[in-house]
């Protein structure tokens, strides 16, 4: 009796340590809505619905759910080649902190996220 829980105990703590800890999240967001009076983006995905605020020139506050979990930091914008933007920046994800990458199109129609 005692054995196979001892045995089932490991098979469990290996496969906690073999799971990626470190995984980028990707979130591909299609556009939602706008609210000009308080400039912001909503934006909705798969993994959950998020919402971009402007709070200065190219810079942004998020604020949403993914995954079930709080997101929430800020990210900057720049133009690069190609006419589109790449973003980054910081924040949390639940209890998690994150670095938030990713850029897309230079309008508001789509936008992707990589939380690190």
């Amino acid at each position: 009796m005692r054995r196979p829980l001892v045995a089932l105990l490991a098979v469990v703590l290996l496969l906690a340590l073999a799971a990626p800890a470190g995984a980028a999240i990707v979130v591909k967001g299609r556009f939602k809505a706008f609210s000009q009076a308080t400039m912001t983006i909503t934006y909705t995905s798969a993994k959950g619905t998020y919402r971009a605020k402007l709070i200065g020139t190219r810079h942004y506050r998020i604020a949403g759910r993914i995954n079930g979990k709080r997101l929430r930091g800020s990210f900057r914008t720049r133009l690069v080649k190609g006419g589109r933007y790449a973003a980054s920046g910081s924040g949390r994800l639940g209890a998690r902190r994150v670095r938030i990458g990713g850029g897309g199109p230079n309008t508001l129609k789509t936008s992707r996220l990589v939380l690190r």
